[in-house]
C-alpha cells in the first residue's frame, strides 16, 4: 500500500484544544533563545529554517513539537529549542485556550 505524507494538522479531537481559527487572539512568542546551529551541520555555513508544529497550553508553555518541514538533519536542534519557548497563551472571550500553531525558527551558522 503506498503511503502519503500530509503536512495538514489533524482534525482537533481533544476537547480542551481549540482550533487556532477559533480563538481570537492566537498565541504571541514571549521568551525565545536563538537555537545552537547542529554541530553536524556546521560545513554548511548558510541560514536554515525549520517550521515547527508546536502544542502552546493556556499556561503558555510548549507542551508539543513535532518537525513540519525543513532539512532533518536540524529537526532535533529545532525541537529542543521550542519546546523553551514561553507564549502569552491564545485567547478566546478572555480566556487562555490550549492551541496548535506552525513556527518558523531559523538557524544561524556559527561566526
Amino acid at each position: 500500500t503506498p503511503t502519503s505524507t500530509s503536512l495538514q494538522a489533524p482534525p482537533i479531537t481533544n476537547p480542551e484544544i481549540m482550533d487556532i481559527k477559533e480563538v481570537d487572539t492566537p498565541p504571541e512568542l514571549i521568551s525565545s533563545r536563538p537555537p545552537p546551529y547542529p554541530t553536524s551541520a556546521e560545513n554548511d555555513g548558510r541560514p536554515v529554517t525549520v517550521v515547527v508544529r508546536l502544542l502552546v497550553l493556556r499556561d503558555g508553555t510548549v507542551n508539543k513539537a513535532e518537525p513540519v518541514s525543513g532539512p532533518k538533519t536540524f529537526y532535533s536542534a529545532a525541537i529542543l529549542s521550542a519546546i523553551k519557548y514561553r507564549f502569552r497563551p491564545a485567547q478566546k472571550n478572555g480566556q487562555a485556550q490550549s492551541v496548535w500553531i506552525e513556527l518558523p525558527i531559523t538557524f544561524l551558522p556559527p561566526d
